[in-house]
């Protein structure tokens, strides 16, 4: 018989849950108490948890004051988009250049895929970054690299949770471009166009950057807090 899964692990599945459905926002206040209380722990469990979110860059914990989630800066958005668009470029230029027909036939439908996350007025945030993620984890799987895949992914869940922090009309925005992307996207990897899937790649990526700084500025402003220098912590595997 599988072992209970450990109270801190219970803890942290939950808080991550919550920064990917954008529950969580910049700046918030995350009181030890009031997590405990709600998750039916003790206050251990959830300390445990949130320096491990710390590690990844989520969650910021300042010894006798208190935990909040990340207050990044304007630049450091930038460059974590930054550096990561060059990780998805190379992973997409060698899925490019290794690909098979049947590689293309398991991509081609997941070009689309995000587009199921808008239902009329309604848009589901979930949905889109299953989507997004379903797209871009196959030309993980297609270029071959544990390597380059590993690496991307460390980025992945600190970029779920800056997207989960727009608001719907730039949530909408972002599908419409992503869409749009992701089929030139395929297009040049089917093409066998490498430097030109990789350039597409990076581009993709870096787009969210902007939206997401206005959202930043927008949300210090209504917490009468200055735009900070303060760097991304790098994220650890």
């Amino acid at each position: 018989m599988a072992a209970a899964p450990r109270k801190m692990d219970v803890v942290y599945d939950q808080l991550k849950a919550q920064f990917r459905a954008g529950d969580l926002r910049f700046g918030e206040r995350l009181e030890v108490n009031q997590l405990a209380q709600a998750m039916g722990t003790s206050r251990q469990p959830v300390l445990e948890a949130l320096k491990r979110l710390q590690a990844e860059g989520l969650v910021e914990v300042t010894p006798q004051v208190g935990s909040h989630v990340v207050i990044p800066s304007p630049q450091a958005i930038e460059d974590f988009f930054h550096v990561f668009a060059v990780l998805e470029g190379l992973a997409t230029r060698l899925a490019t250049e290794r690909r098979d027909d049947r590689d293309l036939i398991e991509l081609a439908p997941t070009q689309d895929l995000v587009l199921t996350a808008a239902k009329g007025r309604k848009f589901d945030l979930g949905v889109y970054l299953a989507g997004n993620k379903r797209f871009h984890g196959t030309i993980h799987r297609i270029a071959r690299s544990t390597e380059a895949a590993e690496a991307a992914h460390r980025y992945w869940e600190r970029a779920d949770f800056l997207i989960a922090s727009m608001n719907l009309k730039q949530m909408r925005e972002t599908l419409a471009r992503s869409v749009e992307e992701h089929r030139a996207i395929f297009k040049a990897i089917k093409k066998g166009d490498a430097d030109l899937a990789a350039s597409l790649a990076e581009s993709h990526v870096r787009a969210f950057a902007p939206p997401i700084e206005v959202r930043l500025r927008a949300v210090l402003e209504e917490m009468d807090l200055p735009v900070r220098a303060a760097d991304l912590p790098v994220p650890v595997s």
